[in-house]
């Protein structure tokens, strides 16, 4: 479909929902705007009309008043004199004042006189017969006896609706009490409705609720009144509406309905206006549209339908030096204009292509379907270093090794017939010096495409990256290949090292008791060599300068730091490369290679320098904690053993010579097998605890506590120990309570206060301090014991650790104890640490937030 039917087309549906809309708001809008015109007249006129009936009612009520509060009326109830009723109660006389009831109740609410009269002959006749049963009981009409307050409204009768009003019999001062009531009625007909809304020239009806069959519309009105509505509406048709309102009888309860008839003349007047409106508008729309249609016909449509004849001339051309016409300063001369520009764009971005393809380091050649060559891009002889041409008019499967051929045979012989992509594939090509180099080849079948009409193959040397991946992915297998034996897997990493970077010797040189041990890989010398004289060698220095950072030498640099190790090997490189290996965060060796022409290490070289030395590392974490381990259990098999050892010997004793000893002896050795019993009680104590701290199920008790008591049961523990008199503490005032597990806060206690007088002369005070320090308790224990090297101040804390080793362990104990302390202060969120005492001796603080 072309431009111009869519434009019409579009056109079309705009003037068409244009003039639904415009239809649909005159509707809503004009015609809304008169019906609401109409609502309120017709709601004007049936308030009149109830207003009518009220003002006739109110006039009654005046008219009772004017008889009710006089001193003849008010002496009237107490003794009915005929004179009263002679002088005022005749038929002219009420037939004058147009009451058709009249009737006098005493202070006890009974009928004192009773009189109605015929309106239209004047003449008394009898009052209505259901009046009496609305003149005692609970009747409105009787309160105005009690409250002296008048009632007025309609009542329903059987005759009628009768408009009546009850007034208190006063004096003629207004002065009560109320003597009796004096009520008045007229029956409210039709006459009497249309008499009272004369001024109003209304059309006026009434009726009775549930007295009109559905036809007559007043069912309708008396369901929509009694559900709430003030007035109700009805229309009926284009000629009439019907205005409905309720009355209220005395009782207050709906007794009658009004309804007032009106001629639609302001709704007729509103359809006429809306017609004209839609007509004209209609009329303007189509006016308005067939003139849009010719405008845009000859100031847009004509205009492109010759710029598209010249961009589709320039197309065919396929020459972008053509340029398009550009007329007038709009639009349409703006899109000439772009034309043009994006020509020139193509133009230049088609030398920026060929500028690329000239210069880019990826090689580009264009094969036809025959596999030969069409074009060579200028970095062929960059990557592959034949000269431009030298590709042209060749087979390339000519370039490919033999043993790659077939295979590419057949995936260009798959690819060439349908426009798809090569994929990517490794091949290996041969370049001009004969050599063979590995490439990625990506190529596009752009048979189709005219302006290539061949394969379009992109490819780049990853011959170094492939190599890199290779060697990633060996020292990945020797990895996987390590084994539970650390000494061999050192082995095996120190030869990966050579082998992967190519090196000639490669070597792991690391500290152990002021020796050097060196794992070689020079001939003759696999395995590990021991230095004792180290004097003058680099990698001593380095470990003992506790180096973390690589270290590389080369050339003078090189001789001069090599030239003087004891490790003659190293006399026959000029290049080194060294990094550091590290256990427990320090540096305790450092993995190195060497070579005669290399200066430098590639990034990739380094990569893989750093990722061996932390194998190395690994191992060597191993090495230390397997070692850690064995000291562990040959200070936990002593201590263990020693307890066990000191309570079967006493207990032999006991057994053997307990009857020939006294009282005391034997006392004394079971006080020596309870003390062992204790002993060996803790050292299982710490085990669980150490279990449960690895298992992560150390749980708090937490309860509100004063710090106080826990030290006290802390050196009550002690002195049940045999510890009585070593101590001294000072307790800070105002010490807060804190929410702690108090019995394993007592265990961390009894932990530091164990370690202070076990390492402290026996003639020294082991001091404890308990103080506030920004918000947290500070708990201080000092002794004056040998004190903790300063390189040991944090590892004592560590699992295991003691600052004895193995072989001088001379002091009870496994080494867990200040590990277990430290995980319980962790646990509720303090810290634990430990400071040299001036003058000798420690200080162990821990707080508790």
């Amino acid at each position: 479909m072309s431009l111009r039917k869519k434009l019409v087309i579009l056109y079309a549906l705009i003037f068409l929902l244009l003039a639904g809309l415009l239809h649909t708001l005159a509707w809503v809008s004009i015609l809304g705007g008169y019906q609401d015109l109409e609502r309120r007249e017709v709601s004007t006129n049936v308030n009149r009309a109830t207003q009518a009936v009220r003002n006739d009612i109110s006039i009654l009520s005046l008219t009772v008043r004017d008889w009710a509060f006089w001193d003849d009326t008010y002496a009237f109830v107490n003794d009915p004199y005929p004179e009263y009723i002679q002088s005022n109660l005749t038929d002219k006389t009420l037939a004058g004042l147009g009451v058709q009831l009249i009737v006098y109740l005493n202070a006890r609410g009974e009928t004192v006189f009773a009189k109605a009269v015929d309106l239209e002959t004047g003449r008394e006749t009898s009052p209505p017969a259901g009046l009496s049963r609305h003149l005692d009981g609970d009747s409105p009409l009787l309160l105005p006896i009690s409250t002296g307050e008048g009632v007025s409204g309609l009542l329903v009768l059987a005759e009628g609706v009768l408009m009546v009003s009850s007034q208190p019999i006063l004096t003629s001062n207004g002065e009560g009490p109320a003597n009796g009531a004096l009520v008045m009625g007229r029956l409210l007909s039709q006459e009497r409705l249309s008499e009272i809304t004369t001024l109003f020239r209304l059309d006026i009806e009434s009726s009775l609720l549930g007295s009109s069959d559905e036809a007559s519309g007043w069912p309708e009105a008396e369901r929509a009144l009694l559900g709430g509505a003030d007035i109700f509406l009805q229309a009926q048709g284009s000629s009439i509406v019907r205005g409905y309102a309720l009355l209220e009888d005395v009782y207050d309860r709906p007794a009658l309905m009004l309804r007032v008839n009106m001629d639609r003349a302001t709704y007729r007047r509103g359809l006429q206006t809306v017609t004209y409106f839609i007509l004209f508008l209609t009329f303007s729309s189509l006016v308005f549209f067939l003139f849009t249609v010719f405008m845009v016909e000859k100031t847009f449509l004509r205009r492109l339908t010759r710029l598209k004849k010249e961009v589709l001339h320039v197309g065919a051309a396929m020459d972008h030096s053509l340029r398009v016409p550009v007329e007038g300063k709009d639009e349409i001369s703006d899109l000439a204009a772009s034309v043009n520009n994006m020509l020139e764009h193509l133009a230049v971005e088609e030398r920026r292509f060929r500028s690329l393809i000239e210069h880019a380091m990826d090689m580009v050649i264009v094969v036809d379907t025959n596999g030969t060559i069409t074009y060579q891009s200028p970095s062929t002889q960059r990557v592959l270093g034949y000269e431009p041409g030298d590709f042209l008019g060749k087979d390339v499967f000519s370039f490919i090794h033999p043993q790659d051929r077939e295979r590419m045979r057949y995936v260009f012989s798959r690819s060439i017939t349908v426009p798809d992509s090569l994929g990517r594939h490794h091949v290996r090509v041969r370049k001009r010096d004969g050599s063979w180099c590995r490439m990625e080849v990506v190529g596009y079948n752009l048979v189709h495409d005219a302006a290539v009409g061949g394969m379009v193959i992109n490819a780049r040397d990853v011959t170094e990256e492939l190599e890199a991946r290779e060697r990633l992915e060996r020292l990945n297998s020797i990895f996987t290949q390590l084994g539970a034996d650390i000494m061999e897997n050192i082995d095996r990493i120190v030869f990966t090292s050579r082998d992967l970077l190519g090196v000639p010797y490669a070597s792991y040189t690391r500290a152990v008791e002021g020796k050097l041990v060196v794992f070689s890989t020079a001939p003759g010398e696999e395995g590990f060599l021991v230095f004792s004289r180290t004097q003058g060698c680099f990698i001593r220095e380095l470990i003992e300068k506790g180096t973390k950072s690589p270290v590389i030498l080369e050339d003078a640099a090189f001789e001069y730091h090599c030239g003087r190790c004891p490790h003659s090997v190293l006399k026959a490189f000029r290049f080194s490369a060294s990094f550091p290996v590290a256990c427990k965060q320090e540096t305790i060796g450092f993995l190195s290679i060497f070579d005669r022409d290399r200066r430098a290490l590639s990034p990739e070289d380094t990569e893989i320098l750093a990722t061996l030395a932390n194998a190395l590392a690994v191992e060597e974490e191993r090495l230390a904690h397997e070692q850690d381990l064995k000291d562990f259990i040959d200070i936990a098999s002593h201590e263990l053993r020693h307890p066990v050892t000191v309570m079967k010997g006493y207990a032999i004793t006991l057994r053997d010579y307990g009857d020939r000893m006294d009282e005391r002896a034997r006392r004394e050795l079971l006080d020596v097998i309870n003390q062992a019993a204790d002993r060996l009680d803790l050292l299982i104590r710490e085990l669980l605890d150490i279990s449960r701290i690895e298992r992560g199920r150390l749980g708090l008790n937490r309860t509100e506590a004063d710090l106080r008591q826990v030290v006290e049961r802390a050196l009550k523990e002690m002195e049940a120990k045999g510890y009585r008199g070593r101590f001294m503490v000072s307790l800070s005032k105002g010490l807060s309570r804190r929410r702690i597990d108090q019995e394993k806060i007592l265990r961390v206690l009894v932990i530091l206060l164990d370690n202070a007088v076990t390492f402290s002369p026996d003639s020294s005070l082991v001091e404890i301090e308990v103080d506030e320090a920004d918000g947290n308790a500070l708990i201080s224990v000092l002794d004056r014991g040998p004190g903790v090297p300063e390189g040991e101040r944090e590892r004592i804390f560590d699992r295991f650790y003691q600052v004895e080793d193995v072989l001088h362990h001379s002091k009870s104990g496994m080494g867990m104890g200040l590990y277990i302390a430290r995980q319980i202060v962790e646990y509720h969120g303090g810290r634990i640490w430990h400071e040299p005492r001036p003058g000798g001796g420690s200080i162990f603080r821990f707080t508790l937030p």
